[in-house]
């Protein structure tokens, strides 16, 4: 699958490797994030998951996730529920 870190300004993905690792250069700021699944987000999902991921997760305004990226605070870890 991939990540997508976005803001007002941009929008970055990468895509995550087999033990859920990515790798991202972004400028320090504020981030909403979104998981996709191998593939992309399917045009109809018929069951609540998709490649593993919960469908909330999909979309950066719908996952719930933020992040802050600063000099000092440059490793982030994801954690997905569900």
């Amino acid at each position: 699958g991939s990540v997508l870190f976005e803001s007002d300004a941009t929008s970055e993905t990468s895509t995550i490797d087999a033990e859920g690792r990515f790798s991202l250069r972004l400028r320090s700021g504020t981030y909403r994030v979104a998981v996709e699944p191998s593939g992309g987000i399917p045009v109809e999902r018929p069951g609540p998951k998709q490649g593993g991921i919960l469908p909330k997760y999909m979309a950066p305004s719908t996952s719930g996730i933020s992040v802050s990226i600063d000099v000092e605070h440059r490793d982030v870890v994801i954690d997905l529920d569900g």
